[in-house]
């Protein structure tokens, strides 16, 4: 793997790297643009389950993960998820939803939940799909949308979504700016010893002027044990600096 393959960006303890070459597809640019015309979407999977993580868990919601990724995090629980998938059309989509009975529980206030990868590498299909769904159920379902943090949000699509659940692995100034200015952004980051929270604060809630009060700290890890073991540590780093302590009940509990 060459240098020019991959640039490292160090947050803290974490190792982050930009997804060029990497053999996961991004489908931005020409190909975000051809999904878009062709109405589908580069999707990984779909399920129904309760929300794991940040200011919404417990909360029943089906999810639909995007394939792909602009990054390539060493501490991704999911890329064995997003760096697989197939196109599918809207209608192929809503089908699956409508058979398995999801669609009664988005008309009965499930939450959608748009992930990754990194959802916004499809955004204008993206957008056009939920349009096609906000017609279909004759109403808006309450949608959040997870995020790294690298990509700007389209102001049609900000308006529509209601939630916007960033978890930033770099710093990006101006994406970083429409995020605090806007009410609908919960953010959440990844803690794997105390020091991170330095990280934490230096680059992003202080410079950026982020509110603790939406602010998320969560253990990393990929294992129950490892969930438990950091925990506490996270804990008493939320009472410290008044933020907010999110479980990972995907890990946590195996729940899908």
């Amino acid at each position: 793997m060459t240098s020019k393959q991959y640039m490292k960006v160090t947050t803290g303890s974490r190792n982050i790297v930009n997804n060029k070459n990497s053999g996961f597809p991004p489908f931005a640019g020409n190909d975000g643009e051809l999904l878009h015309m062709k109405k589908k979407l580069k999707v990984s999977e779909f399920f129904y389950s309760i929300q794991g993580e940040g200011s919404t868990a417990g909360t029943p919601s089906v999810f639909l993960r995007l394939s792909g990724c602009n990054l390539d995090c060493s501490f991704c629980d999911a890329k064995h998820l997003w760096s697989k998938g197939k196109d599918s059309s809207f209608n192929q989509v809503i089908e699956e939803w409508q058979k398995n009975g999801w669609l009664e529980n988005l008309k009965s206030g499930a939450h959608l939940i748009l992930t990754g990868g990194e959802p916004l590498l499809q955004q204008p299909a993206l957008f056009l799909f939920i349009k096609h769904l906000d017609k279909l159920l004759n109403l808006q379902p309450y949608i959040e949308v997870e995020t790294n943090a690298t990509i700007l949000f389209d102001n049609d699509f900000l308006n529509r979504i209601n939630q916007i659940n960033a978890s930033p692995k770099q710093v990006k100034h101006k994406v970083l700016s429409q995020l605090t200015k806007s009410t609908k952004t919960k953010f959440k980051f990844v803690i794997n010893q105390p020091q991170n929270i330095e990280a934490v604060l230096n680059n992003y809630v202080l410079p950026f002027n982020i509110k603790r009060r939406n602010v998320w700290l969560m253990p990393e890890g990929k294992t129950k044990t490892a969930i438990q073991k950091k925990s506490p540590m996270i804990i008493e780093l939320c009472k410290k600096q008044l933020m907010n302590f999110s479980p990972r009940l995907q890990i946590q509990l195996g729940v899908r």
